[in-house]
């Protein structure tokens, strides 16, 4: 009984995990939980959403959280307790109207900050403007809805990336 309350508190763990007044939800077609090393793996069609924040799409994620053997005595397992979580494969985040995908991410509940790597691309399309942009890494800043892009391949020539910028302003035509 107390191994299926436990496995029931998992479950909900990650669910208010970013910020203690708001709620995650994860839908996967599988979980496996490891309590001895601390994670929990969704796998199959995962689908993360902050409500009023953004909703994230990947194959694969593991949530890495501090065991309760970690922890001192005194101190219980809560959702504060969330390392990172990993993305894998197929990662999309969608933020209104701004879209970015990239091969690998990383989420860091305390810092409130999304990290997409490999080839990553953003993009963005308003009443007004629609707007690309590409690179190697991207990082979300969530309380801020801050996007942020860099480039950091190298050229055969030895030249460094740059990131790739394309804005195509909508024009009223009357």
């Amino acid at each position: 009984m107390k191994r299926l309350l436990t496995l029931c508190i998992l479950l909900f763990y990650p669910y208010k995990s970013f910020c203690l007044d708001t709620t995650i939800y994860i839908n996967s077609a599988t979980l496996e939980v490891n309590y001895a090393d601390g994670i929990a793996e969704y796998q199959t069609n995962v689908f993360v959403q902050k409500k009023e924040n953004y909703d994230l799409y990947c194959d694969r994620a593991k949530l890495f959280f501090i065991t309760e053997k970690a922890l001192n005595s005194t101190a219980k397992a809560s959702t504060g307790n969330i390392k990172k979580i990993e993305l894998y494969d197929n990662i999309t985040i969608v933020k209104g109207p701004k879209i970015a995908k990239g091969d690998f991410g990383t989420i860091y509940p305390k810092e409130k900050l999304i990290i997409l790597t490999g080839k990553v691309a953003l993009k963005e399309k308003t009443k007004t403007k629609e707007q690309y942009l590409e690179g190697t890494e991207v990082k979300y800043y969530i309380d801020k809805g801050i996007f942020k892009v860099k480039n950091d391949t190298t050229t055969s020539a030895g030249a460094k990336g740059r990131v790739k910028i394309i804005v195509n302003e909508a024009t009223n035509k009357k």
